[in-house]
């Protein structure tokens, strides 16, 4: 949720959304819900069998901020697009990494995972 710059996302589905607990505070599904926001065509999903306040909160906060973003585009004239990003490619890396010795490097690749 957090840190994630995913263009490519444009659907993101909260099950159990009212559940306390979890990625299910206001600021944690305000997170969750901004992944969609890098698509022009975003759409999120909560499932709920009731609206619990962090729902309520995060919902609210999030039309206040498209409205705010909709009267500046149409005050500076943005044209809303989604992000487009190279997709990075693998060589000898893939290899290692369908091998399950990625990181480690056996053709002396970069890491493909954290340190």
């Amino acid at each position: 949720r957090e840190g994630l710059d995913i263009p490519e996302v444009s659907l993101v589905a909260i099950f159990d959304a009212a559940t306390q607990g979890f990625l299910r505070n206001e600021r944690s599904l305000l997170q969750t819900i901004g992944r969609a926001a890098r698509n022009e065509k975003g759409s999120v999903i909560l499932y709920a069998d009731s609206i619990s306040p962090a729902m309520e909160g995060a919902i609210r906060q999030t039309s206040e901020r498209r409205k705010r973003q909709e009267a500046y585009n149409q005050d500076h004239g943005v044209v809303p697009r989604t992000i487009k990003k190279a997709l990075p490619t693998m060589g000898d890396e893939s290899e290692d990494l369908l091998a399950g010795v990625a990181g480690r490097g056996t053709k002396g690749g970069k890491r493909l995972i954290a340190k």
